[in-house]
């Protein structure tokens, strides 16, 4: 303890003699911290302290000769973790020692006052919370510390709450614990005015109650049910047990299978993760509607719109309507206590006439009309979801209801539509036509009326029919269209509604034909349910039965972009289109597959079957083997089957040829860049000890430079020196000094041409012959993009190679001067990336992401191959199919152009571990594998995967599948420092901290270890891109999936350090230490092959 007033005393210091002790007490002169007999913790160091010579065990409440112990570590964290070590244990409070000790007082008595200072408190009795609170001048309690169920002290929730270190609890041998704790004084602080108080309140719970705050432990939140079930028999420890085995035993809950099994996405192009069903399978989707969301843009061409146009029906050209407004000042028009307006755009005359609640109405009166037939419509604007979106009119002709009509939501109050084409009757001369609300609602904006039939027009995409507009483009006003049949670009509507597909009556422009279907086809409402989209009941329709007619064979097994569309008619004479839908393939086991059946679901030939029928525009399925899925590997003879992509190192020459040749495969601008200037001095080859220079061979200088003898020597030796082999310029380093002020006055001070042996070389800027990809460049350029397309594209002959940068410009065709900070603020950045040297070999491996293609792989042998013999194919755990039955749930990102929201993607796994985690059953598996997470932590901003769902759904599952297992297969997936194994300090096998002679707690690790340890982690490359799995952008030439691979070439080959002073590897034989044939020796291990005799092991993790 604290130095107090003389005499000293037990356990209390800083003493220097006996005679500043209590009599019987005897000053212990220490070294540092040496322990103080019969006084527990470690004191101040250089203190001394009386103690008893009579009595060397520590006191407690109940002397005896057996120390007391520290309680239990309490069983809620502190606030927030600490980044400093955890300090040495500090004293123990002696109960004798003349503190008060505080007792919970009874519960239901009320609040008991608290004078602040250090206090002894008991613990609360069971099924009982006991509290200290700091009571405002209010009246308001705010936590500060608790013990309930006999636990001991902790602190309480709360930014005001004690901390974990003030607590100190004594245990003796009885199990009475006293808990020290000091309540510091209030009068300055920012709740001055306050006190403490202690309160206790009976925690008694019924069985029902208990088996509740059980289960809040245990799952993501009880249900009546599941307590009423449990609560039918007696809730005890043989209760608890069998609830928590029979989590145990029930089959897992996969995030990913969850995922995928809802990629029910429109897809109406083949891309590398997946191509469309068929309509003729089961389960495909129709719609009533004409468009989606992939018409808008071109999938494949992201800078090419979809065109839409409008081709009035030859037969019907000659038809007129009369249009009679809204706002007509004639006279003509009535109405009620609606009002007009000119203030939402897009109506055709001066104004709207804006409807008001039920009894409002706008009659039109018009003459002049033969009796007969005539089709009326109404062209309107209504941007209210209310009522579902619905503003239902009463039609009334002369005074006679007609019907009721439906004004359906437009969208937007400045989007207008027509309604239908309503036939109704009128008389020779005066007609009145009115139309009244009735609905609760109010009515919408009505623009004007039309008598008459328009000319019917056929909407066409690329050429293809998608519908024909019986009453005219009117529905369509809002694109502006011009009928004549021109092509215009498709808005970023129409979402529903917009026109239906309807062709009775023009049947003719369907020549491909379409689908009759009977009452036997059975079809099922359906409607997507991606986050943030419409809801479109009633619009979208599964057909679950699949179809058999002859016309199923004259259509393409799989939706391209495109493609006429697929059109059937309904048995009610309703017309539906095909929806093209993902297919995904089941490619690896189920989560809960048996360990014996793992292979039986792997793709058999790897999807090559579908790589060969898309011509090779999907990827191959099969996976890498790894130490995850080698259990899912099996033989392949299939003469289909396709081997799992490799990152190969193949070695491609920059040489001119195949510099132009990147753009031929790939449509990359790529190129070699000429004619960068040097500018200033500090760019001299002596003012730097690195320079760069380009090689004439077998060439005289045509203007040598003179310089200084100790200049041309330096230069020289540095040039002679380097080893760089590149035939066209040389990169060298000088280790002699030179001047940098020497230079000819009569040629260039920065071009220096130095003659070595037969050889010319002159000094250039460092970037000159490196080779830029510079299609980011393409579509920023101040200059325009055929300034940068124009030399890959043949301009005025040009060798298609390099692109000469125009620095003094080239005034006989307008380009002005680029100065070099040009190059230096864009060159090398985000726009134009770095590939190689010309004249460099590089593997294809190393090559950037975007030139990594298939064409360029087949091109220059990079692309991997199959042996004869058969191919190993593997699947992947929970790579499960789709399953079209489903609504549309989710998306999946590919390599090509995305028409889903970034929110929307961003959102998708939130959803998808909400609505597993709330609906599944195996409740305490998900509940561990939550706790897993917030320790194994993943952050999606930080590794690229805010718009990526599969691939975090995969690392999830990991946790679920290992959450009643082994921690250390559950480390084997990510790297595993400090933070997810061994932590900052060194502990005892009891788990309580090492400490050093002065007391400071060992710290388990070094800077030096980290440094050794993340040479271990060096070499790894991700593995190449494959198909049925999700992508994430264009040209996508690696996953995000698939566990990483070691490429030997990348990897630090020197010895690593472990944490006992030896290294990673010690006591394991040499490979020259093997015996002969050990591999026949029983226990040795082969890994398949196929057709192929060289080792994986030599890329395996």
């Amino acid at each position: 303890l604290p130095v107090g007033s003389f005499p000293l005393g037990e356990c209390q210091g800083d003493c220097d003699d006996d005679g500043e002790c209590a009599p019987g007490l005897v000053c212990f002169q220490r070294n540092g911290i040496e322990k103080v007999p019969g006084c527990s913790g470690s004191g101040e160091s250089g203190r001394d302290y009386c103690y008893d010579p009579n009595n060397t065990v520590s006191p407690s409440a109940s002397p005896s000769g057996t120390p007391p112990t520290i309680a239990a570590p309490t069983k809620v964290p502190t606030h927030a973790p600490n980044n400093s070590p955890t300090p040495p244990p500090v004293d123990i409070i002696d109960p004798r020692s003349g503190i008060d000790t505080v007792t919970c007082p009874p519960a239901g008595g009320g609040e008991h006052d608290l004078p602040d200072g250090l206090k002894l408190f008991g613990l609360s009795e069971m099924n009982e919370f006991c509290g200290v609170f700091i009571k405002t001048a209010s009246g308001n309690l705010i936590p500060f510390a608790r013990s309930y169920d006999s636990d001991a002290w902790e602190p309480a929730a709360g930014p005001h709450a004690c901390l974990q270190e003030d607590i100190t609890c004594n245990t003796d041998e009885n199990g009475d614990t006293l808990c020290g704790l000091n309540l510091p004084s209030l009068v300055n602080s920012t709740l001055a005015g306050s006190t403490y108080v202690i309160v206790t309140k009976d925690g008694s719970m019924d069985q029902s109650s208990q088996i509740a705050a059980f289960l809040e432990m245990t799952t993501f939140g009880p249900t009546k049910s599941e307590i009423n079930a449990l609560n039918a028999a007696p809730w005890d420890d043989v209760a608890r047990a069998g609830y928590v085995r029979s989590q145990m035993d029930m089959p897992a809950t996969s995030h990913r299978e969850y995922y995928r099994r809802r990629v029910n996405t429109k897809w109406d192009a083949t891309q590398q993760s997946a191509r469309s069903d068929h309509p003729c399978s089961p389960n495909s989707k129709w719609r009533k509607y004409a468009f989606i969301k992939q018409d808008r843009h071109d999938t494949i061409t992201s800078e090419e719109d979809i065109h839409t146009t409008f081709e009035v029906v030859p037969e019907e050209a000659d038809l007129v309507t009369t249009i009679y407004e809204a706002e007509d000042s004639s006279g003509s028009v009535t109405f009620d206590r609606g009002s007009f307006s000119s203030s939402n755009p897009g109506f055709s005359g001066t104004g709207y006439y804006d409807m008001s609640g039920d009894g409002d109405y706008i009659q039109w009166s018009i003459s002049s009309y033969l009796a007969g037939s005539y089709p009326v419509s109404f062209r309107y604007a209504h941007g209210s979801t209310g009522n579902n979106g619905q503003r239902p009119l009463d039609l009334y002709v002369n005074d006679v209801f007609v019907k009721t009509m439906d004004f359906t939501f437009t969208d937007w109050w400045q989007y207008y539509k027509y309604t239908e084409l309503v036939d109704v009757d009128l008389v020779e001369g005066t007609n009145t036509i009115k139309l009244l609300v009735n609905n609760g609602y109010g009515g919408p904006n009505i623009d004007h009326m039309r008598i008459g039939k328009p000319p019917a027009v056929v909407i066409k995409t690329n050429g293809w029919p998608r519908t024909v507009a019986k009453n005219g483009v009117g529905l369509l006003d809002d694109w502006g269209v011009d009928l004549n049949g021109m092509a215009v670009t498709m808005p970023s509507y129409p979402d529903p509604p917009q026109p239906p597909i309807d062709f009775t009556g023009y049947e003719q422009y369907l020549n491909d034909g379409y689908f009759t279907f009977s009452n036997s086809d059975n079809f099922t409402s359906t409607a997507s349910h991606l986050f943030s989209y419409p809801l479109l009941e009633g619009q979208e329709y599964i057909l679950t039965t699949g179809l058999t007619d002859d016309l199923c064979n004259s259509i393409p097994p799989f939706s391209e972009e495109y493609d006429a569309p697929v059109f059937g008619k309904l048995p009610n004479g309703e017309w539906l289109v095909w929806s093209p839908s993902i297919l995904l393939e089941d490619n690896g086991p189920s989560i809960n597959t048996p360990k014996s059946d793992l292979a039986s679901a792997t793709l058999e030939d790897g999807g090559g079957a579908a790589v060969i029928l898309t011509n090779e525009k999907l990827k191959c399925a099969n996976v890498p083997r790894t130490f995850v899925n080698e259990d899912t590997c099996v033989l392949s003879t299939l003469s289909t089957a396709c081997k799992a992509s490799e990152l190969s190192s193949v070695d491609v020459a920059m040489s001119t040829e195949n510099v132009k040749k990147f753009y031929n495969l790939t449509g990359r601008y790529v190129y070699a860049i000429r004619g960068l200037a040097m500018e200033e001095l500090r760019e001299h080859p002596c003012s730097k000890p690195k320079s760069r220079w380009e090689i004439s061979a077998g060439v005289t200088c045509p203007s040598a430079t003179v310089l200084n003898a100790d200049t041309v020597t330096a230069l020289t030796d540095a040039i002679t020196k380097s080893f760089d082999s590149n035939p066209f310029v040389k990169d060298v380093t000088r280790t002699l000094l030179c001047d940098s002020s020497d230079y000819d006055d009569l040629s260039d001070e920065l071009d220096i041409q130095l003659q070595i042996g037969p050889d010319c070389y002159t000094h250039v800027h460092p970037d000159h012959l490196n080779v830029y990809d510079f299609s980011g460049w393409v579509s920023v350029h101040n200059g325009g993009a055929y300034n940068i397309q124009k030399w890959a594209e043949g301009f005025d002959g040009h060798e298609g190679w390099y692109l000469m940068y125009p620095y003094a410009g080239v005034p006989e065709r307008n380009v002005p001067q680029h100065p070099m900070s040009r190059w230096v603020n864009n060159g090398n950045g985000d726009n134009i990336v770095y590939v190689a040297r010309l004249g460099d070999s590089v593997p294809y491996r190393d090559l950037i992401d975007p030139l990594k293609t298939d064409a360029v792989a087949n091109y220059f042998g990079a692309s991997a191959s199959g042996g004869v013999d058969g191919i190993v194919v593997c699947g992947s755990y929970g790579e499960v199919a789709n399953d079209p039955s489903l609504p549309e749930v989710f998306d999946l990102r590919s390599d090509e152009q995305s028409t889903t929201d970034s929110s929307v993607l961003n959102n998708q796994k939130h959803v998808v571990w909400t609505e597993v985690n709330l609906k599944s059953n195996d409740q305490l598996r998900q509940r561990v594998a939550w706790a897993l997470s917030q320790i194994l932590t993943i952050v999606p901003g930080n590794i690229d995967g805010d718009q990526r769902t599969e691939m975090y759904t995969y690392f999830y599952d990991i946790l679920v599948r290992h959450a009643f297992g082994n921690y250390r297969d559950i480390l084997d997936a990510r790297e595993i420092m400090q933070l997810f194994s061994i932590g900052l300090l060194k502990l005892n096998k009891d788990g309580t901290i090492q400490f050093d002679e002065s007391g400071a707690p060992l710290q388990a690790y070094t800077n030096e270890d980290i440094e050794s340890f993340a040479r271990a982690w060096t070499g790894f490359d991700r593995t190449a891109a494959r198909g049925n799995i999700e992508q994430i952008s264009r040209g996508s030439t690696d996953n995000r999936l698939d566990p990483m691979q070691i490429v030997p070439d990348w990897r630090d080959p020197f010895p690593k350090s472990n944490l006992d002073g030896g290294f990673i590897g010690d006591r394991y034989g040499l490979c020259v230490d093997v015996n002969r044939k050990s591999f026949l020796k029983k226990g040795a291990h082969y890994r398949l092959l196929g057709g192929s005799s060289s080792p994986e092991m030599t890329k395996d993790p």
